[in-house]
């Protein structure tokens, strides 16, 4: 059987990242979160066994070099133009793929079930496959095919400006909700919920760290 397996695109942007933490957590902090967040991340991409065609956009030297240590393919911007801008980046680096994975940096409890669920779900005809915030604004999962591609809209509405698009375009599309996908880290409020799930990871365990 010829499984499908997408291109793992995870932009990772902003020299400040996080402001809506600034209260909480100084700089430093909140850039090591992020890497913490990345962290977390890899292990169920790696457990779907597409880490090796996982590519993380950023202009920060540093965040690359993380990447590169946790065995993603770093992709270097020549600076920040937004989310957009990157995910078409990344996307150029696969331009020949079956189809893109594009994960946002901050769903650190995104799990193998979730990736497993997503790729099945595509698997059995969806054109498109997407997940929202938990707000129901934003865009936290978004899995297209090469021939099911977007206009991206990343910050804008993004939940409901994807499902517009691929309405338009004819697509078949598949909605998945867990709150593994779907809470992302944010907000003083994102990190209340996250550390009420009582999961254990290293974002809550460097959260706690830092404000318990």
């Amino acid at each position: 059987m010829n499984v499908k397996s997408p291109a793992v695109i995870v932009p990772l942007k902003k020299s400040n990242p996080k402001s809506r933490l600034s209260g909480i957590l100084s700089l430093d902090e909140r850039r090591e979160l992020v890497r913490v967040m990345l962290e977390d991340m890899v292990n169920p991409i790696e457990s779907a066994g597409l880490l090796n065609q996982t590519y993380v956009v950023s202009p920060d030297e540093e965040n690359l070099r993380f990447a590169s240590k946790l065995g993603a393919m770093p992709v270097r911007e020549a600076s920040d133009m937004g989310v957009n801008a990157a995910v078409e980046r990344g996307m150029k680096e696969r331009p020949d793929s079956q189809g893109w994975l594009i994960l946002p940096a901050d769903i650190p409890f995104l799990t193998s079930r979730d990736v497993s669920r997503v790729l099945g779900f595509w698997e059995s005809g969806a054109a498109v496959v997407i997940s929202p915030s938990r707000e129901f604004n934003g865009t936290n999962l978004l899995l297209l095919g090469r021939g099911s591609r977007l206009k991206l809209s990343y910050d804008r509405n993004s939940f409901a400006s994807h499902l517009a698009a691929a309405a338009r375009s004819g697509f078949s599309v598949a909605v998945y909700c867990s709150w593994t996908v779907t809470l992302d880290i944010d907000s003083v409020e994102d990190v209340r919920l996250a550390l009420a799930r009582g999961v254990k990871n290293g974002t809550t365990t460097f959260l706690k760290s830092k404000l318990l």
